[in-house]
């Protein structure tokens, strides 16, 4: 998963996953919604805005991730950290509950992304921010590299056509994106109305 993880993310991960955080502009007790965590790519980061006073819920619909997200929050001693398994199209928390909502290449891999995508806004604080970083196509001079782009994403069951950015502007406002990496990566931030 290391490994393959560094491939998709060309060695940025780090920088991508924080920018990620920063853009939902969290304080210290914040409580925040991490859609398909993974292993956990997100915990340090997020446990840095938040502190020991926030809470991080954190889904996906793989036992194996959540194990291995279980076993790297034990390690960091994080204990404001809830892991569940859960389809992510079928959350059930209350309206109104997240000071944020995070996703990282995790909305791309979900059957049923729109109901996801409306649960999870559903459940975001009026005002406040949903942040969703995934995979794209090179765009302008980098598109000769597409090919490669498809052929190292396909174990993650990445979907180029899934339309995030429709569904966060129909729900949210002050949406902007933003491309990195010659546009394989972008990263969609918008507000609850």
């Amino acid at each position: 998963y290391k490994i393959s993880s560094f491939i998709i993310f060309f060695g940025a991960e780090s920088f991508l996953r924080k920018k990620t955080v920063k853009n939902l502009k969290l304080k210290s007790g914040n409580v925040v919604l991490d859609v398909a965590c993974g292993m956990g790519g997100n915990f340090d980061y997020l446990f840095k805005k938040i502190g020991n006073k926030g809470k991080i819920f954190a889904i996906d619909y793989s036992s194996e991730m959540i194990m291995s997200a279980a076993k790297l929050a034990a390690r960091k001693i994080y204990a404001n950290i809830k892991l569940i398994k859960m389809d992510a199209a079928k959350l059930d928390f209350p309206s109104d509950c997240f000071d944020g909502i995070i996703s990282t290449i995790g909305f791309s891999s979900i059957p049923d992304y729109k109901e996801a995508l409306n649960m999870a806004i559903k459940s975001l604080k009026k005002g406040k921010r949903i942040a969703i970083l995934d995979a794209g196509l090179f765009r302008g001079y980098f598109k000769i590299f597409n090919p490669l782009i498809k052929i190292l994403r396909w174990p993650t069951r990445w979907d180029k056509e899934k339309e995030f950015l429709k569904i966060v502007k129909s729900l949210s406002r002050e949406v902007k994106v933003e491309y990195f990496l010659g546009g394989s990566f972008y990263l969609i931030t918008g507000i609850k109305r």
